[in-house]
């Protein structure tokens, strides 16, 4: 979610940017502002003294606020690509775009959001070197044809969180085998040794990711995790837990536990398994992915991983504003045990008792 005080901010460089506010003169007062876009005179502030840190404008007790001689010197941006704006409502991208955003604060910089769903001709990606100080690229559905001429420009260019698999090595990513592989050792430490998997698919490197992890804390473990019990549901879609849940209800060796690559399909999960007469976790344990509110608040809380992307995105951001050679990064989620995992043992001493 961006807040209030981001979209003045947007909107304030953007005149700036195109000369609509000339150096020395003074833009609208706050009270025009706050009417304009029907917000407080905190949050005009707060975009306000944002600028000003950035060498932009200047505020002057009593007479207002001017552009500073030099401004168009410090006015400085970064773009990030996503395949589709309508992402980054989504928990993990909102964190990387957290981070992305706090370094650009520190640093002058503001971040444009871009689509690369239609692509980019020859002729936008050349613009992107006159408008741009660096290049962030979240999609991994971006044509390799296109991220080639993004890294041809003079511009640094970093894949983060989301990334093709020719690129994997130069992406500032997050460690989703070693996350699930550690969300899994963890499941078979409290009894579980039956899996059933619920991830995107192979077409996302990020999820192939996290069913290797699984995979391998099965293998190296001695746990069971059928090829039946992998169920694929599309990112975000939650639509199909009822399915889900359906079939593990109805089968005669049924998995103990079940790992999610979402929160949200998690508690989805959750949900369907009680009107299907299986308690999470005392009939089948249920482990998620995201850290996000709902998992907190879901009955029973859910075990989770922690994600990084909040770090993620500052480091990618440090890459293309710093101008070093870091190309790439690999941060590891932390495991977050909740009730939803909780040990065999203690819910059949818990029963005796």
């Amino acid at each position: 979610m961006r807040y209030k005080h981001q979209h003045l901010r947007d909107y304030l460089l953007n005149n700036l940017r195109d000369g609509i506010y000339k150096p020395g003169e003074k833009i609208e007062t706050e009270q025009a502002l706050c009417e304009k876009f029907h917000i407080s005179r905190n949050t005009v502030r707060q975009a306000v003294r944002e600028l000003e840190n950035a060498g932009c404008l200047r505020r002057t007790r009593g007479s207002g606020t001017f552009v500073m001689q030099k401004c168009t010197d410090n006015i400085k941006r970064i773009a990030f690509l996503v395949y589709d704006t309508a992402y980054v409502n989504y928990s993990v991208t909102m964190d990387v775009l957290r981070g992305i955003d706090s370094v650009c604060k520190e640093r002058g910089y503001a971040v444009d959001i871009l689509e690369v769903r239609n692509g980019f001709s020859k002729e936008q990606i050349a613009g992107f070197s006159r408008k741009y100080a660096g290049i962030l690229v979240g999609a991994y559905q971006i044509s390799l044809e296109t991220l080639v001429r993004l890294e041809e420009t003079s511009l640094p260019c970093v894949m983060v969180k989301n990334f093709p698999e020719e690129r994997r090595n130069s992406a500032f990513r997050i460690d989703f085998e070693a996350g699930a592989f550690l969300l899994t050792k963890h499941l078979i430490g409290t009894g579980r040794d039956n899996f059933a998997l619920v991830y995107p698919g192979e077409e996302i490197a990020i999820s192939r990711d996290f069913r290797a992890g699984v995979q391998r804390a099965c293998l190296e473990y001695g746990a069971r995790l059928k090829t039946e019990n992998i169920f694929y549901s599309p990112y975000p879609e939650t639509a199909s837990a009822e399915e889900v849940a359906h079939r593990l209800a109805s089968m005669r060796e049924r998995p103990d536990a079940v790992i999610c690559a979402t929160d949200d399909f998690a508690c989805e999960l959750c949900l369907h398994l009680a009107k299907n007469g299986l308690k999470v976790p005392e009939n089948i344990a249920i482990g998620g992915c995201n850290n996000s509110k709902l998992s907190r608040y879901s009955n029973p809380p859910l075990t989770t991983l922690e994600l990084p992307g909040f770090e993620l995105g500052r480091a990618a951001a440090e890459a293309v504003v710093s101008g070093n050679k870091k190309k790439n990064a690999v941060l590891k989620p932390k495991l977050v045990v909740r009730e939803s995992t909780a040990p065999i043992a203690s819910i059949q001493k818990g029963r005796r008792e």
